[in-house]
């Protein structure tokens, strides 16, 4: 996922977020629904009506290990693990070796945080 947008049109593709379109109050009537559906395993909610504000809220978003595996299809941990094989054995440390290896370096570059001056929605 590439941003929030993006993940959330992911969870309507795979039937994992529902959208509430009815007047709700951000003042603990949100987090009452989401306590409630989220200790059903519910789905993902997307409040399209907050009383008193422009926003939408989504609620949920990583409530299931599917929704997670959506929103993280590559494992980090798996990568560095990889990494760490990989630079254990000298041999693998040769150009030709690392040039066989160039999918999982440039994996390895991408774990972590990113910053950024803005964020689509």
């Amino acid at each position: 996922m590439y941003n929030l947008s993006s993940f959330i049109q992911s969870l309507f593709k795979h039937n994992e977020i529902i959208e509430i379109d009815y007047p709700v109050d951000p003042y603990l009537e949100i987090a009452e629904i989401h306590r409630k559906v989220a200790a059903i395993n519910g789905p993902a909610l997307l409040f399209n009506n907050v009383k008193g504000s422009k926003f939408r809220v989504a609620t949920n978003l990583f409530g299931s290990e599917k929704r997670m595996e959506l929103a993280f299809p590559t494992h980090p941990e798996k990568t560095l693990e990889d990494l760490v094989e990989l630079i254990k054995n000298p041999e693998n440390l040769k150009p030709l070796q690392m040039w066989k290896n160039r999918n999982l370096l440039k994996k390895a570059l991408h774990v972590g945080t990113k910053l950024r001056r803005s964020a689509p929605l």
